[in-house]
C-alpha cells in the first residue's frame, strides 16, 4: 500500500506541474470518475450536497462544522493573491507523519512561516465525531476548505507551510480502492479550482526514523532542535 500510495503521489505531482501553468482550473472539470463516494471531491458545492441530505437535517454536529466553515470564510480572501503582494504558500505532504511534521517544522522555523496541520485544530473535537461516522471522507475533504480560508486569511501577513493538502487526501483514497489508480495526466489529479493554490508542493517519500514510521508528532525526536516558533500555530 505504502509503494502504491507513493506512486500515486508522484503521478499527481507530475500531473500538477503540467496544470499549473495555468492562472486558473475550472471547478466544474468534467472528470471521467465518479470520486464522490471516495470522499474526493472538485468543488465545494460537491461536499456541501453530500451534507445537506435530508438524514442530516437537524444534526447538530454537522450544523457546527457549517457555521466554523462559514466562520473560516469571514476573514479570508476570495483568491490567491499576486505573489508581489503576498508571502509564499508552501505544502508538504507524506505517507509518514513524524518525518513530515519535522520538515514541515523546519521549513517553518527556517523562513519564519506560520505551520499549519490539516484539519486545523478548531475541527479537533468534530475530527472524533466524524470519525466514527460515515461522513468521515467527506468530513476530511470539507476540512480542506476551512483549512483553504485559513491560509488565505493570513498570507499577507506570513508565509504558510501546510501539511496535509487536497492532494494528500485524494492519493490515500486513490491508492485504497482504485486498481489501477488513474493514469499519469489524469483530470482527477487535479487541485480543485477553489481552493487556495499552493506556490510549491513537496512530498516526502521516507520517514523520519524506521523505527518510527507511524509517529504522529515528532516529541520524541530529542535530537532534532525545534527552537521558539516566530509565529504561532493558528486553528
Amino acid at each position: 500500500f505504502h509503494l502504491k500510495y507513493s506512486f500515486i503521489f508522484s503521478v499527481m505531482f507530475i500531473s500538477h506541474s503540467l496544470v499549473s501553468i495555468f492562472l486558473y482550473i475550472s471547478s466544474t472539470t468534467v472528470l471521467s470518475t465518479d470520486t464522490t463516494a471516495l470522499g474526493v471531491h472538485y468543488s465545494l458545492h460537491s461536499i456541501l450536497r453530500v451534507f445537506s441530505q435530508p438524514e442530516y437535517y437537524g444534526n447538530v454536529l454537522v450544523a457546527e462544522l457549517m457555521a466554523k466553515l462559514r466562520h473560516s470564510r469571514v476573514t479570508s480572501l476570495p483568491y490567491v493573491p499576486p505573489m508581489a503582494n503576498r508571502m509564499p504558500f508552501v505544502v508538504i505532504d507524506g505517507f509518514y507523519t513524524a518525518g513530515r511534521t519535522a520538515v514541515a517544522k523546519l521549513v517553518s522555523k527556517a523562513i519564519g512561516a506560520m505551520h499549519i496541520i490539516s484539519p486545523p485544530k478548531r475541527l479537533s473535537r468534530l475530527r472524533r465525531y466524524f470519525a466514527r461516522t460515515g461522513l468521515r471522507k467527506h468530513f476530511y475533504a470539507l476540512s480542506k476548505y476551512v483549512t483553504s480560508n485559513i491560509v488565505l486569511s493570513q498570507l499577507y501577513y506570513f508565509p504558510i507551510v501546510l501539511e496535509r493538502y487536497w492532494h494528500d487526501h485524494a492519493a490515500y483514497e486513490f491508492a485504497a480502492h482504485l486498481d489501477p489508480p488513474p493514469p499519469e495526466g489524469s483530470n482527477l489529479y487535479e487541485l480543485p479550482g477553489d481552493l487556495a493554490r499552493p506556490d510549491i508542493f513537496f512530498f516526502l517519500n521516507g520517514a523520519l526514523s524506521p523505527l518510527k514510521n507511524n509517529a504522529t508528532t515528532v516529541k520524541n525526536h530529542e535530537t532534532l532542535p525545534f527552537g521558539k516558533k516566530t509565529c504561532s500555530n493558528i486553528s
